[in-house]
């Protein structure tokens, strides 16, 4: 700042203090007024109107997709431009980058001035902040492009899924599948040759990194087992496939059954 801009600044700065106001007890009181008027008319709207919920979470449904609030949409997004090892760079390097920009600029921009027009380079990149985060929120609500780059193949996933489902349906398979302290064993019926060995996935309800995939080799025809590693009594989502993948029997396991039941998706 050059000296006499400083000294114009001080002087029309202490013209305004002696014109204005004390910030105790006028200012805090106007403060103090407002924020008690926004807070009943949250209170009001919350008994009178109320926030629609969703259905009661089910940990057992796969298909369902958690999103956050509208203002955490921007770092939802992100998680998917950095995959797997790489979310810690989305969810904590790049935002840690931008606070810190943000509470280092009061000693970067140092400039007297502060109309917007007058302060090209900080308005132009405010602009492109607040584009970057609602652009990275419509690309969470759209779901196209910009987010999967995958979505026709998984399309052809979906479609391979519902005819294993119909091809179980065809041969009329069920299974019954029981859990002792180490083992697994389960109980094909309807097919005509039972297959040699099955494959049965235990799919963790939230964290993918306990999910399991365990081959069972038959010990008479139509019975199977195995040893998974320890469940910990946690619900997981059973899906049993043959080794080709050519069918699939499904059903939920809440941790604490000695058996369930598998049958066809409809």
């Amino acid at each position: 700042m050059q000296e006499e801009d400083r000294k114009s600044y001080l002087e029309r700065y202490h013209e305004a203090k002696e014109k204005g106001v004390p910030f105790f007890p006028d200012i805090i009181f106007k403060d103090v007024v407002i924020s008690l008027l926004v807070f009943a008319a949250l209170v009001a709207l919350a008994y009178f109107v109320g926030v629609p919920t969703e259905a009661r979470a089910d940990p057992a449904d796969t298909t369902y997709t958690p999103r956050p609030e509208w203002y955490f949409l921007f770092l939802f997004q992100l998680l998917k431009y950095f995959p797997g090892d790489l979310e810690v760079i989305g969810v904590v390097i790049i935002p840690t980058l931008v606070i810190l920009l943000l509470l280092l600029l009061p000693f970067i921009d140092r400039g007297p001035k502060r109309h917007y027009l007058s302060r090209p380079v900080a308005s132009l990149a405010a602009v492109a902040v607040v584009a970057g985060l609602i652009t990275l929120a419509i690309a969470v609500e759209s779901d196209d492009g910009l987010v999967a780059d995958d979505y026709y193949k998984r399309g052809l996933a979906v479609n391979q899924v519902l005819s294993r489902d119909a091809q179980a349906r065809r041969l009329g398979l069920r299974a019954a599948v029981s859990f002792s302290a180490m083992r697994v064993r389960i109980v094909l019926e309807g097919a005509l040759e039972p297959p040699p060995e099955l494959r049965l996935r235990l799919i963790h309800p939230t964290r993918s990194g306990k999910d399991q995939s365990l081959m069972l080799r038959a010990i008479a025809p139509g019975v199977y087992e195995g040893t998974p590693a320890p469940l910990e009594g946690e619900m997981r989502r059973l899906v049993l496939e043959d080794a080709q993948a050519s069918w699939r029997l499904a059903g939920t396991w809440s941790g604490r059954q000695e058996g369930v039941a598998l049958g066809t998706v409809r």
